[in-house]
């Protein structure tokens, strides 16, 4: 009797702690500790991701590049802008047979951004862009671009990887968003009128000429007021005196 007694109590004891199931503080924590963990998971795939497009473009780049270099061989240049504007569309024939179809962004499925030359193409290059992922990709100041301004002023700042050929760099000539700082004794370059910097007060102010850049050191510097604003700094009118690495 006394053990029929003794194990009814117990399955009595277990059954109101089976019942009774888990705190709601308890139920709380383990959802915020999934949610944490789903949160990180989700980051890491999205990085991931963002990885394998950007190596998409670049190679899609490559190919361009290719494609490019055989259709100048045999016409003796490179596809103009309208034939890019007008008769390219993602995956279509337009550069065959050079490219069977015609490459896109493999996020946004939209063209990669071209510059190419007119109708008279003789002698003129090309630059191409695409916009990475990844900003702070090692391959964007390896180009001429830029982290944080891409690979120019307007248009161009959406963009931070291209590929370019011909007569024009594919940054803009005279921008400069992150030169290295040169020793004032030992200037580089000749004179080269309209240089504009962004000094550290982050105002826009000509100083007439490359050396004039280098031994003021300053951060950024572009060919005219117009590139200097668009980067983000401030017009001054009128131009205010200020130098730019130790201002005084």
């Amino acid at each position: 009797m006394e053990d029929f007694l003794r194990n009814n109590a117990v399955h009595c004891v277990r059954g109101r702690r089976l019942k009774q199931g888990f705190s709601l503080a308890e139920i709380m924590i383990v959802v915020t500790i999934i949610a944490l963990v789903a949160v990180v998971a989700l980051m890491s795939l999205s990085g991931q991701i963002g990885k394998g497009y950007d190596a998409r473009r670049k190679e899609d780049l490559k190919k361009f590049a290719v494609a490019f270099e055989d259709y100048y061989n045999d016409t003796g240049c490179y596809p103009t802008q309208a034939i890019w504007d007008d008769t390219c569309a993602c995956g279509n024939n337009c550069l065959a047979p050079y490219m069977p179809q015609f490459l896109c962004d493999p996020r946004t499925r939209e063209k990669y951004y071209y510059l190419g030359p007119p109708e008279s193409c003789a002698g003129y290059g090309y630059r191409l862009y695409a916009s990475l992922q990844g900003v702070v990709d090692p391959d964007i100041p390896r180009v001429g671009c830029d982290f944080r301004l891409g690979c120019g002023p307007g248009d161009l700042s959406r963009y931070n990887f291209g590929t370019a050929i011909g007569t024009t760099p594919l940054a803009p000539i005279g921008w400069i968003p992150s030169p290295t700082p040169t020793s004032a004794t030992t200037p580089t370059g000749g004179p080269y009128l309209g240089i504009v910097v962004c000094t550290m007060a982050n105002v826009c102010n000509g100083v007439g000429t490359q050396e004039r850049v280098e031994e003021l050191r300053c951060p950024k510097s572009f060919l005219t007021p117009e590139f200097c604003i668009a980067a983000g700094c401030q017009s001054a009118n009128p131009p205010l005196n200020l130098l730019c690495l130790g201002e005084r």
